[in-house]
């Protein structure tokens, strides 16, 4: 695949994602540390995907690229859509995906990733293993997650991307665009690591922490059979109307 065959965000908004990122790990973080002095820093990386996510809704969206909030348990996901090329995102740190993708064959659980991973059907990667088997429970399952997230959408959406991310302690070292498979093998992936801004430390404040390796809080869903019971209370869907400021009920 190349490059052509594909539609991503115009550069500015690449910038404008790239951007969130970078402030929440950079500075957001830092100036809550200073300013509430904490003891203890037990839920500082759940804390910067709250940042993130208020970055993307507040800063990166506008009528063109529309965040969508996902409600699923205790974990919010933030989308992004581009309703000009009819891509949807989400961000997702580089080694989670990996995690999931090697996992793949062994989950009797859905991610949310695993869903959003159909909107890319036809599409194959080179490491996808061949499936001799259906399993209609996950099928079945993985196919009613996606109408929940996505609802009305479903039919419009062309290709769905994770916008992946590597981090160090306090920083943001590296981003990417990446196309999965249903597999989540990679189909195609593009690095943006170029847009991430200098970072002079300016901002920096030293504290004591060491990144969780269970970072991720967003939820599994057990796939099983069952009637269609109309919306699912663990998950609700809405449009950010204006993208700033707007809170979840």
């Amino acid at each position: 695949m190349h490059d052509d065959d594909f539609k991503l965000l115009p550069d500015d908004y690449k910038v404008s994602v790239v951007q969130a990122l970078t402030d929440a790990k950079r500075t957001d973080i830092n100036e809550f540390v200073k300013e509430f002095a904490l003891e203890s820093f037990n839920g500082i990386d759940f804390l910067v995907w709250d940042f993130i996510n208020s970055n993307l809704i507040r800063n990166a969206a506008d009528e063109r690229l529309i965040s969508i909030k996902v409600k699923r348990g205790r974990w919010t996901l933030v989308l992004l859509y581009d309703t000009e090329l009819k891509y949807l995102y989400t961000l997702m740190k580089h080694k989670r995906f990996k995690q999931l993708h090697d996992q793949r064959k062994k989950r009797s659980t859905a991610h949310y990733i695993d869903a959003l991973a159909l909107l890319n059907s036809g599409l194959h990667a080179d490491n996808d293993q061949l499936c001799l088997f259906e399993d209609e429970i996950w099928d079945e399952g993985v196919e009613n997650l996606l109408h929940r997230i996505v609802r009305e959408r479903q039919d419009e959406i062309e290709r769905f991307v994770v916008i992946g991310f590597s981090t160090s302690k306090d920083d943001i070292i590296s981003v990417s665009a990446i196309i999965p498979s249903t597999e989540l093998g990679v189909v195609h992936e593009v690095d943006w690591s170029e847009l991430i801004p200098t970072n002079y430390g300016a901002n920096s404040v030293a504290f004591d922490y060491t990144p969780s390796e269970e970072e991720e809080e967003d939820v599994l869903v057990t796939l099983k059979k069952q009637p269609e019971t109309g919306d699912d209370p663990s998950v609700n869907l809405k449009q950010d109307d204006d993208n700033v400021n707007n809170e979840e009920n």
